[in-house]
């Protein structure tokens, strides 16, 4: 039995074209769109309409250049002049609003300095090495530990094994400081920071002072001010910086004899703390294989979940 024509389009219509469209707008339209943009020096972040321009180049590249009277009363409610920096800057806009802007200004032959056609130059670079060092394949260092943040209060064991110890320089300062400041911990299975390197520990006694909770002569901002400080000094290894600020503490504040020790202390215990976080910045670096925007882009293509 040969089913009707009708019935055939309909099956069509109901189950073949949606898929064709699906196809053409979220396939084929982005496929052929990529291949424009590579014929661009766009960088990915300037918009097709800029954001600041100056009065004298909007006005005569762009707003001299619109035919229709329409379409340049909506622009100039899209941009205004801020007389201030004698600049147009555009107001916020998306969707069909920022369609209708792009469509207007493409008219005028107006293009963004980084959206300029350039041909077949971008291929050029790829096939020559120019791209950069980013574009290809290429092994990075990347530094596990920042020295302006605080020190990890635990490192688990095959990090600190693979990555720090084991990369340590026998018999250096740095590798008897890290391995003096971080012991094994079997209960955690992990390398824990000792309390005379915790900054925690070691400033802990500055608001146990009596300045701060008997007499109250010394507020917790102060005490917070001072850490910082502390902190900033410490990761410029100045000792007689570090022990200065601790003395103009004691003095701007009438710190007590008693007292005044524990302050000292604290700055000498933070001066060490700054060593270790250098040291541990130094050493905490691991090679990686960075796969760049071609390896990046294969991996795309040829994965299970792009197939």
């Amino acid at each position: 039995m040969v089913e009707p024509k009708i019935k055939k389009w309909s099956y069509f219509t109901a189950f073949i074209l949606p898929c064709l469209v699906l196809y053409l707008l979220f396939f084929i339209t982005p496929f052929f769109r990529g291949i424009g943009i590579s014929l661009t020096n766009w960088d990915g972040l300037t918009q097709k309409v800029p954001m600041t321009l100056g009065k004298e180049e909007f006005e005569l590249k762009i707003l001299s250049r619109i035919e229709n009277q329409s379409d340049a009363d909506y622009v100039m409610s899209v941009y205004y002049l801020d007389e201030n920096d004698n600049s147009y800057h555009r107001r916020a806009i998306n969707g069909m609003k920022k369609y209708r802007l792009e469509r207007i200004i493409r008219k005028t032959k107006y293009e963004p300095d980084a959206y300029r056609f350039v041909g077949l130059e971008n291929y050029k670079k790829i096939f020559t090495g120019k791209s950069g060092g980013n574009f290809y394949p290429h092994t990075t260092k990347l530094q596990k530990y920042n020295k302006s943040s605080d020190l990890p209060g635990s490192i688990p064991r095959r990090t600190f094994e693979k990555e720090i110890a084991r990369r340590l320089p026998k018999d250096s300062e740095d590798s008897a400081l890290i391995k003096k400041a971080y012991s094994y911990s079997e209960a955690s299975d992990s390398y824990r920071l000792s309390k005379e390197y915790d900054e925690f520990e070691i400033t802990t006694p500055l608001w146990e002072l009596d300045e701060v909770l008997v007499t109250k002569t010394v507020s917790e901002n102060d005490i917070d001010s001072f850490v910082r400080n502390l902190k900033v000094i410490a990761l410029g290894q100045d000792a007689y910086s570090i022990r200065k600020a601790a003395v103009d503490f004691i003095h701007l504040h009438s710190i007590s004899d008693g007292s005044r020790d524990t302050v000292l202390s604290v700055a000498d215990g933070m001066l060490e703390a700054g060593k270790l976080k250098i040291a541990l910045s130094d050493n905490w670096v691991v090679k990686q294989r960075n796969m760049g925007v071609v390896g990046l882009r294969c991996s795309l293509r040829f994965s299970p979940l792009s197939a």
